[in-house]
């Protein structure tokens, strides 16, 4: 946890996302589906004076225990978040990351603990 900043909420997040990829040469893809299990957490840096103050981290896993790439995201001035509906919020984010546009994966199903 960084400097300053207070865990408020934490969730254990797995997402289920699909590759349906583009006919190709007149052969239509498979279907490949992988499991992202990842940890979010939402921290509030006590100090700040911008916005919400709030900030999302997200540590994916690779495997059970093996820790991946992790993202932050400053969240302090996204109007749509509130702590009481964080699980509405990581919704939303899955959503938009893994929308299926530009032969990106699509999110096929959530399940947040």
């Amino acid at each position: 946890m960084a400097s300053g900043y207070k865990m408020m909420k934490f969730y254990k997040v797995t997402a289920t996302l699909q590759d349906i990829g583009p006919e190709f040469m007149g052969f239509k893809r498979t279907c490949n589906k992988i499991k992202k299990n990842m940890e979010i957490t939402f921290q509030q840096d006590q100090g700040s004076h911008y916005g919400n103050g709030y900030v999302m981290f997200v540590q994916f896993y690779e495997k059970a225990g093996v820790k991946g790439q992790s993202e932050a995201f400053d969240i302090r001035y996204d109007k749509e978040f509130r702590l009481e509906t964080a699980i509405s919020y990581i919704c939303t984010w899955a959503n938009r990351k893994w929308s299926g546009e530009q032969g990106s994966w699509t999110l096929i199903s959530i399940n947040i603990r």
